[in-house]
C-alpha cells in the first residue's frame, strides 16, 4: 500500500509526501527492529534468571548436604583425637572406646548436585550476562567441587587401602563412622603401627574433608548471595 502511494506521489512529483512515505517506512523498520530486540532481551532475561533460580535451589541444598557432612566430620575429628589421647595414656578398655574407635573407620558419602551448572553450559555459559558472576559460578563448580570429589576419592583410598586391612584382622562388629570392637585391646593398644594409623587418619581428616569443605560452604554461601543480587535486580527492573 505505501508502494502504491509513493509511485503515485512520484508521477504527481509531490516530493514532500515522498519524503514522508520514506520517512515513514524508516520509522516503521526501527521500531520494528527495536521491538524485536527487546523482546530478544527479555527472553534472554527471562532465560538467565531461570537458569540462575535453577543453580540457587541447587547450590542452597548443596550447601545444607556439606553442612551436615561438615559436622560429621567434625564428630569424627572430636572422636579419633580422644581416642589417640587414650591410646598415649593406655586407658584400660571399657565399651566406650569402640565408638571411638569407630571413628577411625568412617567412611561416608557426599552428592552434591551438578545438574543445573550442565544445563546452563547447555545453553552457553554467557547466558549468565554479568562477567564477575557467571566467573565464580564456573569457578565453584570447575574448581571448589573437583576438589571436593577428590577428596571423597582420597578418603575412600584410606578408608579401603589403609584402614580396611588392619580392622578386618584385629576388630569386630565394624560400623562406619559408628563403632569397631577390637578383638584384644592390648595388642591394638601396645601396636606402634596402629597409632600412626589413627594419628594419620586425624591428619588426613583435617587437611582434607574438613578443610576443604568449610572452604567450599564459604564459596558456596558468597555465591548464592551474588545470585540473589542479580536475581533481585532482574525483579526490580521488572524485565520478568
Amino acid at each position: 500500500m505505501i508502494l502504491r502511494r509513493v509511485i503515485k506521489h512520484f508521477h504527481q512529483q509531490e516530493w514532500t509526501a515522498i519524503f514522508l512515505d520514506f520517512l515513514i517506512v524508516v520509522v516503521g523498520v526501527f521500531v520494528g527492529l527495536q521491538v524485536q530486540n527487546w523482546n530478544a532481551a527479555r527472553l534472554g532475561t527471562k532465560t538467565e534468571h531461570l537458569l540462575l533460580r535453577e543453580i540457587h535451589t541447587a547450590l542452597t541444598k548443596d550447601a545444607e548436604v556439606i553442612d551436615r557432612a561438615l559436622a560429621r566430620y567434625r564428630d569424627l575429628d572430636t572422636r579419633i583425637s580422644a581416642l589417640l589421647e587414650h591410646l598415649r595414656k593406655k586407658v584400660p578398655y571399657t565399651a566406650d572406646l569402640d565408638a571411638e574407635f569407630g571413628a577411625v573407620y568412617g567412611l561416608g558419602s557426599l552428592d552434591i548436585d551438578r545438574a543445573a551448572y550442565e544445563s546452563l553450559k547447555s545453553q552457553g555459559v554467557n547466558m549468565v550476562t554479568d562477567p564477575t558472576l557467571r566467573s565464580n559460578i564456573s569457578q565453584v563448580y570447575e574448581r571448589t567441587y573437583v576438589q571436593i570429589e577428590i577428596v571423597a576419592q582420597i578418603e575412600q583410598n584410606i578408608a579401603f587401602e589403609v584402614l580396611r586391612p588392619y580392622f578386618l584382622v584385629h576388630f569386630r562388629d565394624l560400623q562406619f563412622d559408628i563403632s569397631a570392637t577390637p578383638l584384644d585391646y592390648d595388642t591394638v593398644l601396645a601396636d606402634p603401627y596402629y597409632f600412626n594409623i589413627v594419628t594419620y587418619r586425624l591428619k588426613a581428616l583435617r587437611i582434607g574433608p574438613l578443610l576443604v569443605f568449610e572452604n567450599t560452604l564459604e564459596d558456596i554461601n558468597h555465591l548464592v548471595d551474588a545470585i540473589e543480587t542479580r536475581l533481585g535486580e532482574t525483579e526490580t527492573k521488572g524485565a520478568l
